[in-house]
């Protein structure tokens, strides 16, 4: 599926989260927690501990670590669904969107934003892929509509001519936020400044022919493009 050369919606995917990664990425804090609580209980030791409680036949005693290890599986599956099911009313009240390649994507592919309607189909979590109909998508992408919002506003900024001086460091901020936040290290119980040292390795270890370790990338150039980024995703982080 090709639109035509596009420079939002490249910028819209290349910001977003891997479908693969979304549901987690864009919980709300309440479930967060409740999911990073069932994550620190151990499926093996709780059937261990079922097993040892056992005084019986062999057989029992397995049975009933299994019992005990399928109670911490089984919460840590429906927070997951509950997380995913959430993610589908975000992009249908239109708190989120997805941006994706076609099925058959080539070197001149672009991708393309998801219509609503296809989130009916099928749903592939794990491998990032939907598909409704004769629609197919892989490589999908979400990002809420604040986060786009600000992006669409940032987008214009790349390719905007110079005749003098270096180029702006704009375009290489967004990409290290994108960088950042697919790798999870945006937490935005923390300050926007406390991301900048991350954000100067990034781009000294990206580009160090341009932002060489022997200077010092500024505060101020960082912050008027890492900012208004940060700011929305902290924002939908709070709804």
């Amino acid at each position: 599926m090709k639109t035509g050369s596009n420079q939002p919606l490249n910028l819209l995917w290349q910001n977003g989260v891997l479908l693969s990664n979304a549901w987690l990425t864009y919980a709300h804090p309440d479930l967060k927690a409740k999911w990073d609580a069932a994550h620190q209980k151990s499926a093996m030791t709780a059937f261990e501990r079922g097993a040892e409680a056992v005084e019986g036949p062999v057989s029992d005693a397995f049975m009933f670590g299994i019992d005990g290890a399928q109670v911490i599986l089984a919460e840590r599956a429906g927070i997951k669904k509950q997380l995913q099911t959430n993610i589908l009313s975000y992009l249908k009240n239109g708190k989120a969107f997805a941006y994706a390649f076609d099925l058959n994507r080539t070197l001149k592919s672009e991708p393309v934003e998801i219509p609503e309607a296809v989130w009916r189909g099928r749903i592939n979590w794990e491998q990032s892929k939907v598909s409704f109909q004769s629609l197919h998508f892989k490589e999908v992408r979400l990002t809420t509509a604040n986060v786009r919002k600000r992006v669409l506003n940032v987008a214009p900024v790349p390719v905007v001519a110079k005749t003098k001086g270096r180029p702006g460091i704009a375009p290489d901020v967004v990409a290290a936020f994108k960088a950042l936040h697919q790798e999870g290290k945006i937490d935005v119980s923390k300050s926007a400044k406390f991301h900048f040292p991350m954000i100067r390795e990034y781009l000294q270890t990206t580009h160090p022919d341009r932002f060489p370790t022997s200077k010092k990338v500024g505060s101020e150039g960082i912050r008027a493009h890492f900012s208004p980024l940060f700011n929305a995703l902290k924002k939908d982080r709070k709804q």
